[in-house]
């Protein structure tokens, strides 16, 4: 199926009246349209690859200029003439186009094997315990899960202010901050909660149907 580029921004506009969201739009263009996901997500905001360049360009300017040429490496990975995205480049990107760095990648979902759910209810699946920060998102989707803290003092728990220096590119080619307002951090942090919730629970305490 041909589309035009226009269209496409025409389109993406009237969703978003809709209230759709961009990963919403840029999936559904995925299927309909066989899109890669770093094509989609761009089209989905409306913007050339030069654009998104400018735009990129604003927010980090210190990491040199892009250009939609850079773009255009990115997206047409893994075929031939292609560049790989950097982790840092992904997470860059994904701040960009306000999604995670993994829904740019291609790729099957085996979690379609999983017969675990994803959905979590208002009312179950919650460990008890106290509120540490009610509302932070544990499985990263549409659906929030409210991680309970566990009172216990020790150094996992008490965590919350510490900044986590880490090479971006694990070959010291730059470095960038996981901090409380990053998704990431937000997870990683979550899931340590997770861990010693676990461990430090009775044995035979279960969760709340």
């Amino acid at each position: 199926m041909v589309v035009s580029f226009a269209g496409l921004r025409a389109e993406s506009g009237r969703l978003r009246a809709l209230g759709w969201s961009y990963r919403r739009i840029a999936l559904e263009w995925q299927r309909r349209y066989r899109l890669n996901a770093r094509v989609a997500f761009r089209l989905a905001h409306g913007w050339t690859q030069e654009e998104a360049a400018r735009r990129w360009n604003v927010r980090w300017s210190a990491d040199g200029a892009k250009t939609g040429k850079s773009f255009s490496y990115w997206e047409v990975w893994p075929a031939a003439g292609g560049r790989a995205p950097s982790t840092r480049t992904l997470q860059r990107l994904a701040e960009l186009y306000l999604c995670r760095p993994g829904d740019l990648l291609d790729g099957e979902d085996f979690g379609r094997l999983d017969t675990g759910r994803d959905d979590v209810s208002d009312t179950g699946d919650r460990i008890p315990g106290r509120a540490a920060e009610p509302g932070r998102l544990v499985n990263g989707g549409d659906t929030a899960t409210t991680v309970r803290d566990v009172p216990c003092g020790c150094a996992v728990c008490g965590d919350d202010d510490m900044d986590m220096d880490m090479d971006a590119e694990g070959d010291g080619s730059g470095d960038y901050d996981l901090r409380r307002d990053d998704p990431q951090r937000d997870m990683e942090l979550a899931m340590r909660r997770l861990s010693v919730a676990l461990a430090t629970r009775p044995v035979g305490a279960r969760f709340r149907a």
